[in-house]
Parts: structure tokens; sequence; C-alpha cells
């Protein structure tokens, strides 16, 4: 089945409702706060891509080229289905029922309330059947204006893969982790491939993929496994619902403890791929020439900064992820607090890309 064909068909009830009428909560299901990241992810990739050229090119030309904008559409409309889909089937499964009957307090309760819509009724299944329906529509009519061969089977596989893991791949221990963080970090991917294509229409897709490799390689590692390890924290959070319906996540296997350490070691390798490279490039600064190098060349070094965003951002990962160890995975509130927190320092992270 396609992703709308599986949809369509499930059944459901109040059929009357509309889409409109439920536009708010829908929107909330989107995860329209992640929107700073994507498009962070997307400028990056663009950004390392056009730096393996020989000329300079202006950035902000090329990302708002019309195939430009449509690439970054796609990238967009994935991680609003991806989230959508997984919603849905929780709902359907009962897992986010079961998470929130397990809340103690009302904070928690609320926190979870306005996150899962379709458990606590306030959008109907469906209406986000029709929704979903729309935007994976909406997805494959904007694939055919997608440059390039290696983005455009980098979407459609992203977008197939964001719904085989939810209906499929998710109740696999370790695979649905490694594929929702090798979706999100391959996204920079998707886009520099795109950007590339543009600008060396004559180069072989052979060609135009090593240079991705070569450029964005180190990026998308250093994603996946920051990415591995949230991917971990959110499953602790979702615990009680995922083993009350026989979902085996990593901490529903091994248990908590395990899944905190396993998310600490995942961290530790994200600060060493994100850290190390830049702290390298400073020692050769400071150790060229003969004398110390001025504040101000310091300041204007763009390793400096680099080395600054790489070591707050993943130092806000390592300070959770050493707490949530430390607890054993038991302090929901803190391991909330993380997942969170992720957001700014996923930004601080790429910025050192920059």
């Amino acid at each position: 089945f396609t992703p709308m064909q599986e949809l369509a068909s499930v059944p459901g009830t109040n059929k009357d409702a509309t889409i409109w009428a439920s536009r708010s909560p829908l929107m909330r299901m989107c995860r329209l706060g992640n929107l700073g990241g994507v498009t962070l992810f997307h400028i990056v990739g663009v950004q390392r891509a056009v730096s393996s050229l020989s000329e300079p090119y202006n950035i902000l030309q090329l990302l708002m080229r019309p195939s430009m904008l449509m690439v970054y559409l796609c990238i967009v409309l994935t991680m609003a289905t991806s989230m959508l889909v997984n919603d849905y089937y929780d709902a359907r499964s009962g897992v986010d029922s079961s998470n929130l009957s397990s809340s103690n307090s009302s904070s928690e309760a609320d926190s979870s309330n306005g996150c899962h819509p379709l458990a606590t009724g306030e959008v109907s299944m469906p209406v986000a059947k029709r929704f979903l329906q729309y935007l994976y529509a909406v997805l494959l009519l904007s694939l055919a204006v997608v440059p390039g061969i290696p983005a455009r089977l980098s979407v459609v596989s992203g977008a197939m893969l964001t719904f085989l893991y939810t209906n499929y791949l998710k109740p696999r221990t370790w695979i649905k982790n490694v594929v929702c963080a090798g979706l999100i970090a391959l996204s920079p991917l998707t886009s520099g491939s795109a950007a590339l294509h543009l600008l060396n229409k004559d180069a072989s897709t052979a060609s135009l993929v090593g240079k991705c490799v070569s450029h964005l390689g180190r990026l998308v590692l250093t994603l996946f496994t920051g990415f591995m390890s949230r991917e971990i924290w959110m499953d602790m959070q979702d615990y009680e619902g995922d083993r009350a319906v026989g979902i085996r996540t990593i901490p529903v296997r091994y248990g908590r403890p395990f899944a905190g350490r396993i998310s600490l070691a995942f961290l530790a390798c994200t600060f060493s791929l994100a850290v190390v490279p830049p702290s390298w490039n400073l020692v050769s600064f400071f150790s060229t020439g003969s004398s110390i190098p001025s504040f101000t060349s310091i300041v204007q070094n763009r390793d400096s900064w680099r080395w600054l965003a790489a070591v707050s951002g993943t130092g806000m990962m390592l300070r959770r992820g050493i707490q949530i160890n430390k607890t054993e995975g038991s302090d929901m509130n803190l391991t909330q607090q993380a997942i969170e927190e992720g957001k700014l320092s996923s930004l601080l992270l790429l910025a050192s890309f920059l």
C-alpha cells in the first residue's frame, strides 16, 4: 500500500468534522516548533555543499531559487507527515492513551495533552487521516521540481520511511531509532545534493554524491549520534505506553538504566565529532607564529566561534545526559526538559558547521 491507501483503509468516526475546524490542533501535531531546526538543516546543507566549489556563490540567491524552495517545502512536509503519522498510529494503538493515563501530576497531563490531540479527542481520526492524505499529495506533486536524482530519491525514501517507520519499524528494537535518527541526519544531504545539481548540471551523479559526502559526512554523523540519544530519551518518556501495548523499545526491552547509559555513549560520540575538529584547528591557529595571537584575531577567527557553538551545544546535551544517567531514567520531568533543550542545543550544533 501507499501511505494514502493505507490510511484510507482505516475506518473512523465523526466523518462530518472538517480540517478547517481542527486546524489549530492539527498544526500542533505538525510540531511547527521544529521549523527553525529544519530551516537551519536546509541552510547548513546548502552552505556546506557549496563550499566544495572552487568559485564562491551567493547562498541567499541559491536558497531563493524556486527549485530550492521546493526542496525546502519537501523537507518541511516530510517533517510534518512523520509527526502526524506517528501520532495517528500511537492514538490508534493506544500508546498515547496509556501515556496520558500514567501521568501522575496535572502538569504532566497538561503537557502531554497539548501534544496528543488525537488521544484526547480534540481531533478525530478521520480528520487527521484526510489531512495526512492532502499533505502526502502535495509532497508527491512537489517532487516533480526537486533538482537532481539523489535529492529526489532522498525525498521519496524519506516520505516512505516515515510511514514505514511508524507502522512497521517502530516495534523493532534499535531499527526504529536508527531509521528516525538517520532520516533527520540525512536531511542536510538532500539540500546539499540539490544545490550542487543546480550549480553543476554537467557533473555525474556519482561525482555530486561524492562531493556531498566529503563535505557533509561529519555533519551527518554528528547529527545521527545526537538524535539517536534524543530518540532514546523520547522512548524513555513513552515507556509506560510502549510497554502496555507491547512496543519493545530500548528502555522497554533493556530497562531505563541501560537506555540512559547508551544515550550517554551516543552523546560522547556527538561531542567528539563536533568539538575535536575545530579544537584541532584552534591549536594549529595558536601554534602558528612566534607570538600569541591577539584577542581581535581570536574573535575574528571563524574556528573560535565554531568551537564555542560546538562546546555549548554538545555541553548542554552531555549535562542532561549525565543527569538522566544518574537518575537511571526515572525522572520524567528531567527527561522532558532534556528533550525540550535539545532544540536549542541542536541549533548551536548546526551553527558550529557554518
